[in-house]
């Protein structure tokens, strides 16, 4: 996670992948609101895939942020999982 600087603004760029949700991907998600709280003009897209959700564990889900607010979206274009990114039988 690092704030970048691109044609004078600033930009939080986050990436990485947690072996499982917990306190790492719940804390993401508190964080990209968090951004929305104190930088109200901020905008962007969190990708999302967790295999332990039951719902939704073959699927992205993505949250946007807009105006300072978070909602949540089914994906398109990477979903379902398999086959779309991975094979069936991946280990």
């Amino acid at each position: 996670m690092d704030l970048r600087y691109t044609n004078g603004t600033p930009f939080l760029h986050v990436a990485g992948l947690a072996n499982h949700r917990g306190e790492w991907g719940t804390g993401i998600i508190e964080l990209f609101g968090r951004v929305g709280e104190i930088a109200p003009g901020s905008f962007g897209l969190l990708y999302v895939w967790d295999d332990e959700d039951p719902d939704h564990q073959n699927e992205f889900r993505i949250f946007r942020l807009v105006r300072g607010v978070v909602t949540e979206h089914a994906d398109a274009l990477l979903s379902p999982l398999i086959p779309t990114v991975e094979d069936e039988d991946r280990d």
